[in-house]
């Protein structure tokens, strides 16, 4: 009799633990499309550098990126300044009146947490989901001296990358959307990007990107 109610005990306790943990809607598939063609572009494949890496994992973050004040993030509300200081070029896409419609329209709030159920596959990367446990085991506050990349590399001798993307934004019309990516190598080592993509012939493809932040 003790025994179980011992038993029921953990199994509260054990649920309400889980109870607190925070939740968050399943990603759509369309997003998963997206990040397919992303990753893929970013994979560089074809570059002669490439084949000579040797490591090719991407830890992928199993929520996405949200924006907020401690990011580098491109502020909507502001498009016409950022764009113009982003994009030099005397004809830029986002100029163009559906894209520019489509920007504006676009309100930074849309970027909220979604949780990755899926394990994304690119053509040459292999990939593994990075959870908020695996992270806290080696970032954590009390584990990062002891542990960090350090131990991370050592645990994956294949470590390329983490990579997060963000909730993807698409144009009512389903032919614009854009997405925030982000990989990080290292302490020092890491670039974030806004990537804007254009859909042709039923199949995405990356039209523009630019680099929000580089350590």
């Amino acid at each position: 009799m003790a025994r179980l109610l011992w038993f029921s005990i953990v199994l509260v306790t054990l649920h309400q633990a889980a109870l607190a943990q925070p939740t968050f809607p399943v990603l759509p598939d369309e997003d998963y499309e997206v990040y397919s063609v992303v990753g893929n572009y970013f994979s560089r494949c074809d570059e002669s550098s490439y084949v000579r890496q040797p490591n090719k994992l991407w830890l992928v973050h199993s929520q996405t990126e949200i924006q907020s004040g401690q990011n580098s993030w491109f502020k909507f509300n502001e498009m016409p300044k950022q764009l113009a200081w982003l994009f030099l070029e005397k004809k830029p896409f986002h100029k163009q009146a559906d894209w520019w419609s489509f920007l504006a329209s676009i309100d930074g709030s849309q970027f909220t947490r979604y949780e990755l159920k899926k394990r994304l596959r690119f053509a040459c990367q292999e990939t593994l989901l990075w959870t908020n446990d695996k992270r806290a085991y080696y970032f954590g506050s009390e584990n990062w001296a002891a542990r960090g990349y350090e131990a991370l590399r050592k645990d994956y001798p294949d470590f390329r990358s983490i990579i997060q993307f963000s909730k993807v934004a698409f144009s009512s019309d389903d032919t614009k959307a854009v997405c925030y990516y982000s990989e990080v190598s290292g302490s020092f080592s890491g670039e974030g990007f806004l990537v804007f993509l254009e859909k042709k012939d039923g199949k995405w493809g990356v039209m523009a990107k630019t680099s929000l932040w580089v350590s």
